[in-house]
């Protein structure tokens, strides 16, 4: 009894196709051979992939979904998201605790790209460099022979003790130094030795 009432739902299924599409009952045939076919094809491919893991019911449906989304961010360069749903989480294939295959999210590039964005903008924030010499580099100071030797062990960022006459450029050098280190990802504090004094205190 239970073996005609399948085949009753099979057809009503294909006749509202037909009626859905405007495709013959053939061609909804052939199609649900060809999705068939497509279907064990992944399904050969990751079990080769992954020879000792369990495929779950729905994750060859899943991994599809993954897939269209993921698609979304070839050739991303990390300076926009391009993905309209699931945007930062790229979806990728891992063997979970009990041997199944499953997917887990990752943050993306771009993401990553703004949480670093972020912790520099809080890094420099807490530097307290004056504004005057935001945005200076080496380029902007003029060297001379005076003090090319001071110039060049400076660039080596080891610890280094300025002293000179006033004007003479110790702040400005002080403050590029500063940056340069910030932009390798180091906390950096500018200031006197009072405010420096005071930081240690909250500490």
């Amino acid at each position: 009894m239970a073996e005609p009432q399948k085949f009753m739902e099979v057809a009503q299924i294909k006749q509202v196709l037909v009626s859905l599409t405007g495709l013959t009952s053939a061609q909804i045939d052939e199609a649900y051979d060809k999705n068939q076919l497509r279907r064990q094809v992944l399904l050969e491919k990751y079990q080769a992939k992954y020879p000792d893991a369990k495929i779950p019911q729905g994750f060859l449906l899943d991994i599809r979904q993954a897939t269209k989304s993921n698609s979304a961010c070839k050739g991303c360069l990390g300076d926009t998201c391009h993905k309209t749903t699931g945007k930062f989480i790229q979806e990728e294939i891992v063997v979970d605790n009990d041997g199944f295959l499953a997917l887990r999210g990752r943050w993306c590039k771009y993401y990553k790209a703004i949480q670093a964005q972020r912790l520099a903008n809080q890094q420099f924030n807490r530097a307290k460099i004056p504004l005057m010499y935001v945005g200076k580099t080496f380029g902007n100071y003029q060297v001379d022979a005076n003090n090319q030797n001071a110039v060049n062990w400076a660039k080596r960022f080891e610890s280094l003790y300025l002293y000179g006459s006033p004007g003479t450029g110790k702040t400005f050098w002080v403050a590029i130094m500063a940056q340069e280190l910030l932009k390798q990802g180091k906390s950096v504090i500018f200031g006197d030795v009072p405010t420096l004094l005071d930081v240690r205190l909250v500490q």
